[in-house]
């Protein structure tokens, strides 16, 4: 996910870009989603054309730079641990799985088994997450500030400091939620190379898209 916060007209722009994604990184897979994957695996390997490399910088060279024309301010790797940790922490979320989950648990070993394409995944992730920032942003606060912060640096690895989280954290509370806007990267989701399958971007309307949503320049 890529973001924009605008903290002088109040706005939030979030993009997904499929983790399928066509891409042109080193590795033989060229997917969205092995660009850190890869560059993390074989940083340590000799013979790699990774060795050495620090998987964050080479996602971005590879990823965001080369899909945006420009590098993003800050990032932040989480563990997804760190969402049901935070959800605890302020409370809990009301929240409608909007698909069939089937169920099993013998005895909490769980079993639940969703048949989403990582499209509706997409989806489903933008609803929940449009449910938690509202019900943050209703409160005017984020209860137990100190713990989310805590919680998120624990299960990341980022490049901002805890004063830029406590900064964006007073700054999205600004937001009215109907300023706060999801988005998915345009293509043909139903591509494939050598039977595997892969999104196709839609260069023209994710051209569009970025200068939209995501562009801090004027040019």
């Amino acid at each position: 996910m890529v973001g924009q916060l605008d903290t002088v007209n109040h706005t939030l722009n979030v993009v997904s870009i499929p983790r399928d994604t066509l891409t042109n990184i080193k590795h033989e897979v060229k997917k969205a989603n092995s660009a850190y994957h890869y560059a993390e695996y074989y940083s340590n390997i000799a013979s790699s054309s990774y060795y050495g490399c620090d998987p964050i910088a080479s996602m971005r060279e590879e990823l965001i730079k080369s899909f945006l024309g420009f590098d993003v301010d800050g990032y932040i790797l989480v563990n997804m641990e760190a969402a049901e940790k935070v959800v605890d922490a302020i409370g809990g979320v009301g929240f409608d799985v909007p698909h069939g989950m089937d169920y099993d648990d013998p005895t909490q070993d769980l079993h639940i088994h969703y048949d989403l394409g990582d499209i509706q995944r997409i989806d489903m992730q933008h609803e929940l997450l449009m449910a938690v920032a509202s019900q943050m942003i209703s409160l005017k606060n984020i209860p137990n500030l100190s713990e989310v912060i805590s919680i998120v640096s624990d299960n990341m690895q980022t490049s901002l400091t805890a004063e830029n989280m406590l900064y964006y954290a007073k700054e999205f509370l600004k937001l009215d939620s109907s300023n706060i806007k999801f988005y998915t990267m345009p293509g043909d989701t139903n591509g494939s190379i050598f039977g595997a399958s892969y999104v196709f971007c839609d260069i023209d309307a994710w051209l569009k898209m970025v200068n939209e949503c995501l562009n801090p320049w004027e040019a």
